[in-house]
């Protein structure tokens, strides 16, 4: 309770200086970035009290101090602090690519691809049929809007596994293959997303210009990953430095069409897998990862003018039911493994983490189908983070105690 207390306490005392402070511009955007970090915090907290994720937290703090709510964080902040959801989604994919193991590969890496194909297919079936018949009357191109939304509902976010799996103090094969199978739909989706969006976006993308983005982030991801590591090795000094540069560098490569996502992915991959210096840089990302992931997810809901997505809470429940169905349906056909076509479903609902990075990327590639896009996927991320967290948490000391007799 004294969390909560907290966060009402500095909200309130957010507006009641900025009412009698008069701050250009400047003080306002630090201003309103120290009261947003202060307030996300202590709500964050209170969340993970009850027993829910900290991100939803954050996510309901920025969705309260919104223009279009309280009006707390003005617009053109929003626009100011850009930046820090760029650099947020670079380490979101470090930390996926991070998240993928050769040794868990080669001994269940057939069957995890599988499945990840078989779920992310039939998921993405039915979204985007679901999505066909409902969104007619919506504005922009129903089509465009069904296949970027099939994408983006068929994610399941690792790093919510991971602490999921770390707070219910359980080690099952289940969990590490849902948490396999959240990984390759993060690369799945990125991948998807790198080619797609071009497409839709711009008839006269060549297929030559989308391989040499793909080759070339991949290229690129590789040798970033290999610099790295000379640098930790032979220099060491000032690295969580020169990971916040690289990071800030790699939300620039764009410009040469090569994908930030892709880059970022394959550079955790690297480090993980072919370095030693896989904890060195672990440590460096959690040293950045709590506050650039409390403001990403605050200011990410920020933008959002929560009177749209009440009328989207029916829409989204039927999306995360279609979800739930053919996430079933494609586990049931990918494996014999009891405890997944069991519990699968469960484990795999909420998605916080880089379907609110890609959102953020939607929104700017999609102007006019940006905005139902962001809505339904944001709504669907809040009411799942809301129960599937604590299902998954019974679920998985279910299936411990079910393999431990």
């Amino acid at each position: 309770m004294i969390y909560l207390l907290a966060s009402l306490g500095f909200g309130a005392l957010f507006f009641m200086l900025k009412t009698y402070l008069q701050l250009n511009s400047f003080y306002l955007i630090a201003f309103s970035l120290g009261f947003l970090i202060l307030i996300s915090f202590f709500t964050g907290k209170f969340f993970s009290k009850i027993g829910l994720p900290a991100i939803t937290g954050y996510l309901i703090t920025g969705l309260i101090l919104s223009p279009y709510l309280t009006g707390g964080v003005p617009v053109y902040v929003l626009k100011a602090t850009k930046f820090i959801e760029e650099i947020a989604i670079v380490f979101i994919a470090f930390q996926s690519g991070m998240e993928i193991e050769l040794k868990f590969l080669k001994q269940y890496g057939k069957e995890v691809i599988r499945l990840t194909m078989l779920i992310a297919l039939f998921a993405f079936a039915g979204i985007f049929a679901t999505s066909l018949f409902l969104l007619k009357k919506f504005p922009g191109n129903v089509l465009n809007t069904s296949i970027i939304l099939g994408i983006l509902l068929i994610l399941k976010s690792p790093l919510s596994t991971i602490a999921i799996i770390k707070e219910s103090n359980t080690n099952t094969l289940f969990g590490e293959k849902i948490l396999g199978i959240a990984v390759f739909k993060d690369v799945l989706v990125v991948t998807l997303f790198a080619i797609i969006v071009p497409l839709l976006t711009s008839g006269n993308s060549s297929a030559k210009l989308i391989v040499y983005g793909l080759i070339g982030s991949v290229v690129f991801g590789i040798l970033l990953g290999f610099l790295i590591s000379l640098y930790m090795k032979h220099i060491k000094a000032e690295a969580h430095v020169l990971i916040f540069l690289l990071a800030l560098f790699i939300t620039e490569l764009s410009y040469i069409h090569l994908d930030p996502l892709i880059i970022s992915v394959i550079v955790g991959f690297f480090i993980k897998n072919f370095t030693v210096y896989d904890n060195e840089f672990s440590k460096i990302l959690n040293t950045f990862s709590p506050i650039l992931y409390l403001l990403f997810f605050t200011l990410a809901d920020s933008g959002i003018d929560v009177r749209n997505l009440i009328p989207l809470i029916p829409v989204s429940l039927l999306f995360i039911a279609v979800k739930w169905v053919f996430t079933m349906l494609g586990i049931s056909l990918g494996t014999k493994d009891v405890s997944l076509r069991k519990y699968g479903a469960i484990g795999l609902l909420n998605q916080s983490g880089l379907s609110l990075a890609l959102i953020v990327l939607a929104e700017a590639a999609f102007p006019v189908e940006g905005p139902i896009i962001k809505g339904i996927v944001i709504t669907v991320i809040v009411l799942t983070d809301i129960f599937a967290p604590a299902l998954f948490k019974k679920v998985l000391v279910k299936v411990s105690t079910e393999e431990a007799n």
